[in-house]
């Protein structure tokens, strides 16, 4: 594909975007995978009411976590479009619109948990749980479109030297999100199934993105001559 941008435009979207995937992997395994976990018991309303009041600075913490992969993800969306329509101008569009519209539920649902830090000293345990579950729902919902968002990236990025297992990956990830989120949705009370279909995806959901963000950053020098363009 012919292309009027240069070697070091492509070394710059490279570097910006292996970068920030690594970043918010690294923020979300405090804010979502230690600090949320930490606190959040959906199943248990009054003793999540009571980590929410003794533990009120991490949650604070969680939530500067979230912003920050907020704002990354608004980043990603106009690199990760720009990049693939190098590629393909179609499914640039695709990943870049799909990154966008994932990036907008995020961001509503962080308002939930911002809303909920200033004001839990006058909520119940009932009402501070709902608002939880409302940061639970739209996120599932956003993480439908960015299952989409996975697929959408992983075959755009076959027709360029990425690693095949990199694009298997994405797009069994972004499958893999597709499905459990849905099933959150439709089926909540069935946890334990939906837990285990997780599981079985957890793997290409983790590494599939991870690993596209470290072989752009890796490849970055060389990314116009990977992706076969002039």
């Amino acid at each position: 594909m012919k292309n009027n941008l240069s070697n070091s435009k492509y070394k710059f979207l490279g570097i910006i975007i292996g970068l920030s995937l690594l970043i918010m992997t690294l923020v979300a395994m405090f804010s979502y995978g230690y600090a949320h976990r930490t606190i959040i018991n959906v199943s248990n309303p009054l003793k999540t009411y009571e980590n929410l009041i003794s533990m009120k600075n991490l949650f604070i913490y969680e939530i500067i976590g979230w912003i920050i992969i907020a704002i990354l993800d608004f980043l990603l969306s106009y690199c990760l479009c720009k990049i693939s329509s190098l590629i393909n101008p179609k499914k640039g569009k695709i990943v870049g619109i799909t990154r966008l519209l994932y990036s907008i539920f995020l961001t509503f649902a962080i308002s939930k948990l911002i809303y909920l830090s200033q004001t839990i000293d006058i909520r119940t345990a009932y009402s501070a749980i709902t608002l939880i579950e409302k940061f639970n729902s739209i996120w599932s919902f956003g993480l439908i479109i960015f299952g989409c968002h996975l697929i959408a990236l992983g075959l755009t990025f076959k027709a360029t030297k990425l690693p095949r297992i990199i694009s298997i990956l994405l797009v069994i990830g972004g499958v893999g999100y597709i499905i459990v989120e849905t099933l959150h949705i439709i089926i909540p009370s069935y946890s334990n199934i939906v837990g285990l279909i997780n599981m079985l995806f957890m793997i290409p959901m983790t590494f599939g993105e991870l690993g596209f963000g470290v072989w752009l950053f890796v490849k970055s020098n060389k990314l116009k001559s990977l992706f076969g363009a002039s």
